[in-house]
């Protein structure tokens, strides 16, 4: 008989398919903002906090998600990525983190 290795993710994939999840929610970004508006419903209402927290999943945690691709991407590549590829993640990081807040608040 034969013993099946299973082989625990570590936590650079465990990240790195988070930032695929992350993904994949900002290309569906158009899809839940196009299907209502927040204008056309009433304020208080529980369809108005249906919508609102729609916009805020879609809107604020696939940026967040995605900076912890980068990460993953950064912690894979280790020395592998050269000065210009460590700043370029950095850079792509931030940026995202930006864009989370802003479109958080």
């Amino acid at each position: 008989m034969t013993a099946t290795i299973v082989h625990r993710p570590t936590p650079v994939a465990r990240r790195a398919r988070t930032g695929a999840v992350g993904g994949a929610m900002w290309a569906l970004l158009p899809v839940a903002w196009g299907l209502v508006s927040l204008e056309d419903t009433e304020y208080g209402s529980p369809q108005f906090v249906a919508v609102a927290a729609a916009f805020w999943l879609f809107g604020v945690l696939p940026p967040v998600l995605l900076v912890a691709g980068h990460l993953a991407l950064r912690d894979a590549l280790d020395g592998d990525a050269g000065r210009v590829g460590r700043v370029g993640i950095v850079t792509a990081a931030t940026g995202l983190a930006a864009m989370a807040l802003g479109n958080g608040i």
